[in-house]
């Protein structure tokens, strides 16, 4: 593994994760999903040395792709728009107080999905439910995201829209989905 600054590298240098990623473009060429192990295999044959985390390493890097599950590789086209002014995000009770206090970050897929509704949001955050938690939607100012923080949003699917971070000044109030009432705490 090869480290420059702070980020590691599985490629042994910039030049072959470069090839890596216009060999993967051309073998995502012309569709929009792809396998996995072909993927993989289709990089090794050039890059000797390649194998599935130098796949996953230009996924991470490169926002063009994407993993879906554990074998499929996606082409995503990227849009960025205007969002409407409150957006929605879901998560778990137990972890409402904390994005409440330091914001919300993906460490894995580098991007956080808000959603139009509170109950896509709600729905959304089921797929986190572990035991018996409730599910919880938090109300984002997403309007003074764009205006003041300058962050651009992205999305993929109507409805979804995705942002690389909400900071914790930018939450307003969650609903709890097994209350159904509006919380008082105010974040």
């Amino acid at each position: 593994m090869r480290v420059t600054g702070k980020v590691q590298s599985f490629f042994k240098n910039e030049h072959d994760y470069s090839e890596a990623v216009r060999l993967l473009t051309e073998f995502m060429d012309g569709r929009e999903y792809g396998c996995v192990s072909q993927a993989s295999s289709y990089l090794a044959a050039n890059i000797p040395y390649a194998n599935r985390n130098h796949l996953v390493e230009i996924v991470m890097r490169d926002r063009r792709f994407m993993l879906k599950g554990e074998g499929e590789l996606r082409i995503r086209v990227t849009t960025y728009v205007t969002p409407p002014d409150t957006l929605w995000f879901g998560t778990v009770v137990n972890m409402a107080k904390k994005f409440g206090k330091n914001g919300a970050r993906s460490v894995t897929k580098g991007y956080v999905k808000l959603h139009d509704n509170e109950a896509a949001a709600l729905i959304h955050a089921r797929k986190f439910i572990r035991g018996p938690e409730a599910c919880f939607a938090i109300e984002v100012d997403a309007k003074s995201m764009q205006d003041i923080d300058k962050f651009t949003f992205s999305t993929y699917e109507e409805g979804e829209y995705c942002v690389r971070e909400i900071p914790a000044n930018r939450f307003k109030r969650g609903k709890d989905s097994k209350l159904c009432g509006k919380l008082e705490a105010s974040y």
